[in-house]
């Protein structure tokens, strides 16, 4: 009996101690992978199909027997509307013989033949007599389209005629067709162009590019360099997402450089960008290559400073740089070497580039804005410049408002960008003609709210945040590039923070604000209270354990970087500057694929700040704090240390109750 009380004791003790040991179970999450941009559109040429050339033969009516005929060729020759320079633009509309009495001058003939063939023939006065000036085509031609001397595609054009590719001394009513002659009726664009109204024989003269500063340069720019991080966002689609091959502790991070200038209130660092093994940032008129440890590879001065913002951006080996005024200045990514200096648009008043540059097939798209001491901008424009010589391809300008912080999607082969007036368009990418146009509903303060963000495309939708009324708006694009449906959520009072979308979420942040709002229902699924106001992009990185990390910067001293997971309800500080570089800080984050952030606040300084990996925790006791598989635990904890002492105190506390039995049988003389 007593041999059994002690057993009893024992198995309970131990019993108690395994009971405490806790297992852990660890599971990951995979997101769906994203996707970027490509221009799909065929571009097309214009062709008339033989047949519409065809016309009405015109004959000779009712002629007396002794009264003679001539005959000969007719042609009309027309052009397309709004031809870009290096188009040609001309094309036969009609091509016919024609029968008519001897006598018959150039203008009753042409008064005829258009007329037998339903176009309409409109002339104009001037001191030297009348002139043909306008004609319309029936309206069954639906290929061809009015044409209007000095109207139609510039001031400089007018109708012209020849016979046999010869000019007249005399208006078409002064001349008398001779039998076999050629009549040619055709619309010039411009009196400059050397074109004799024969379209086969006109050659579209080369487009002079007074912005290309070296050809040989271009020629020679690096042609097999790939980017992580070519752009706003870390990609053309500026959705500033990525999926890192390190698996992160969260939010523990360790500075790895860090680069301060010294300079006036107008001097800024750019938006870098990741290009091969390198790093690419501004700080005011200066573009500097660094390596991967912060010194400098190469430097190069610019044209000009750039602005508050400027977020440059590299494609097909060229580094592209937004300057001042409007300007951009393209470099050679492995020397530096100035390739090209897009001109400032010809506006009243000096532009400034602060949206995101979007390149895609060859081309710029830029957005700029004239500021002032008014909330909101007063004038703009939206240009595509050629990326091998900088020359405007087409450009979209407007006297009220302009273009502040905003970017352009690509989608269902529009471009489409909003502005400061709430109002959105999408245009053609090739041409700039609007495809469609909107505005936002009215804000309380009697305007729509402005656009100042990135527009973020998923699917066949695009998401972005208007700033007064503090709304993620979703906008569906139907396939022929028109607008659908708009739906809206309220998150916060204001915000000009571009949002971030990942696998069904959208990651949006504002005025003391930062929400994550499922993305098909649009409703808020968590909000979180910020002191402060967050015009950073939210950076969403997704680890190679699965785990998704956010992280973004506040405008607020110490100008630290900040994060936060889905899974939890607290903001953790992730790292903050040395006292002497804490400042305001309006600057998204960028990242590298081992997890290293970079940015920039305004104590002109630029970070980099390296997220400690999970193998970089150091276990506290021998490989105590890891699992089997020799790794810590997917919550980073160690619990090894209260383990032990709670087993420790048990293990005494059943000691001590077998002790007290047997002094207490002792005593009582049953030992």
């Amino acid at each position: 009996m007593k041999t059994s009380s002690k057993f009893l004791t024992l198995a309970l003790s131990i019993l108690l101690i395994c009971a405490i040991i806790p297992a852990q179970i660890f599971a990951q999450d995979n997101a769906p992978a994203t996707t970027g941009d490509k221009l799909n559109e065929p571009v097309g040429t214009s062709i008339v199909d033989p047949a519409d050339a065809a016309g009405s033969l015109v004959e000779p009516a009712s002629l007396g027997e002794n009264e003679t005929t001539i005959s000969g060729k007719f042609i009309l020759v027309g052009s397309t509307l709004d031809p870009l320079p290096t188009d040609n633009p001309y094309e036969v509309w009609l091509e016919i013989p024609f029968t008519v009495a001897a006598g018959t001058n150039a203008k009753d003939l042409t008064d005829t033949v258009l007329a037998d063939n339903n176009y309409t023939v409109t002339y104009a006065s001037s001191s030297f007599g009348d002139y043909l000036n306008k004609i319309t085509p029936p309206a069954d031609k639906t290929a061809q389209h009015e044409l209007e001397g000095g109207v139609t595609n510039g001031t400089g054009s007018a109708w012209m005629w020849t016979y046999n590719d010869n000019f007249a001394d005399t208006g078409a009513d002064g001349y008398e067709v001779k039998d076999g002659d050629e009549i040619r009726w055709y619309f010039i664009n411009d009196w400059s162009q050397n074109y004799n109204g024969h379209p086969e024989q006109f050659t579209a003269e080369d487009e002079v590019s007074p912005t290309l500063v070296d050809p040989e340069a271009y020629a020679a720019s690096p042609s097999g360099l790939t980017s992580w991080w070519p752009a706003f966002g870390g990609a053309m689609k500026h959705n500033s997402t990525k999926d890192l091959t390190v698996k992160l502790a969260g939010f523990e991070a360790k500075e790895v450089f860090t680069i301060q200038k010294s300079g006036s209130w107008t001097d800024y660092f750019s938006d870098p960008i990741q290009v091969g093994e390198w790093i690419y940032v501004v700080f005011s008129d200066t573009l500097y290559k660094l390596n991967r440890d912060g010194t400098v590879n190469k430097e190069a001065k610019m044209e000009a400073a750039i602005d508050t913002t400027s977020r440059i951006a590299f494609a097909d080996g060229l580094i592209v740089v937004p300057v001042q005024k409007g300007k951009v200045q393209a470099f050679t990514a492995d020397t530096l070497k100035t390739v090209w200096i897009a001109g400032a648009p010809e506006t009243e008043d000096d532009m400034q580039s602060l949206t995101s540059l979007k390149i895609v097939d060859g081309i710029v798209y830029q957005g700029l804005c004239t500021v002032g001491w008014t909330p909101r901008s007063f004038g703009g424009v939206f240009r595509a410049i050629n990326l091998n010589d900088g020359s405007t391809k087409w450009e979209f300008s407007s006297d009220k408002t302009g273009f502040y912080w905003s970017g352009a999607a690509l989608i269902n082969r529009v471009l489409v960008i909003g502005n400061d007036l709430g109002e959105i368009f999408a245009f053609n990418p090739e041409t700039g003609a609007i495809i469609d146009k909107m505005t936002l509903p009215v804000h309380s303060d009697g305007q729509a709210p402005a656009i100042r963000t990135n527009m973020i495309a998923s699917g066949n939708q695009l998401f972005f945040v208007s700033q007064q009324d503090g709304m993620l708006n979703r906008l569906n694009i139907n396939s022929d590039g028109s607008f659908g449906v708009l739906k809206r959520v309220k998150f916060s009072d204001s915000s000009t923070a571009s949002p971030t979308v990942v696998a069904g979420k959208v990651y949006v942040a504002g005025l003391n604000t930062f929400a994550i709002i499922d993305a098909a229902k649009m409703t808020i699924d968590k909000s979180y209270d910020i002191e402060g106001n967050i015009q950073a992009t939210p950076l969403v990185v997704k680890d190679k354990a699965g785990q998704i990390f956010v992280y973004f910067t506040i405008n607020m001293e110490p100008g630290a970087i900040y994060g936060l997971t889905p899974d939890e309800d607290k903001i953790h500080t992730v790292y903050t500057p040395d006292e002497g570089q804490q400042n305001w800080c309006m600057a998204s984050l960028s990242i590298s694929a081992n997890g290293t952030l970079y940015y920039s606040n305004d104590s002109q300084t630029f970070f980099a700040v390296k997220l400690t990996e999970i193998d970089d925790v150091p276990s506290t006791d021998g490989d105590s704090g890891k699992s089997e598989q020799g790794k810590v635990p997917a919550t980073g904890e160690d619990f090894t240390p209260q383990y032990m002492l709670a087993i420790s105190l048990l293990a005494a506390s059943a000691m001590l109750f077998i002790l007290r039995n047997k002094l207490r049988k002792t005593k009582s003389g049953n030992y």
